[in-house]
């Protein structure tokens, strides 16, 4: 599962890492609301739910090259961390369930945009042009040299 993972990373560009994460954190919702329907704990998925929004909300961080959909995105991640923690404490699966449903369009969003481009150049160094193909027509590669 985690070469998958690894593969994955590397063989898709910005807007793929970005849907990944976003993948990883509706996997993690998800999760939680199995457990807490369950009265399970959930505090591991908390926690890895927790690590992928602290990766987002540091990419999106305000800095030089601030614009709109930067803001808005770190704002959006910072109140889904507020969500988490609150239907942790709370163990309220509805609040999952919010987070997931403002966390779902972004998501599409980010998959849309990563088949729009073309796949990173450092995943052809890595595995090779017949992995970089069952992505799709590997002749659009964005090739710098």
């Amino acid at each position: 599962m985690e070469l998958k993972f690894e593969e994955e990373i590397l063989s898709t560009n910005d807007w793929g890492i970005f849907r990944i994460l976003n993948e990883k954190l509706i996997d993690g919702f998800d999760l939680s609301i199995e457990k807490l329907k369950k009265d399970e704990d959930i505090s591991g998925e908390v926690d890895k739910i927790r690590e992928v929004l602290a990766s987002l909300i540091t990419i999106f961080k305000l800095g030089e090259e601030d614009n709109d959909l930067k803001k808005n995105l770190r704002e959006i991640y910072l109140f889904i961390n507020k969500m988490v923690t609150s239907g942790y404490i709370e163990k309220d699966w509805e609040k999952f369930i919010q987070s997931k449903n403002i966390i779902n369009p972004i998501y599409e969003g980010f998959k849309e945009k990563e088949m729009s481009e073309t796949v990173n150049i450092v995943s052809g160094l890595t595995y090779g042009e017949r992995d970089l193909d069952k992505h799709g027509d590997n002749s659009k590669l964005n090739i710098q040299g």
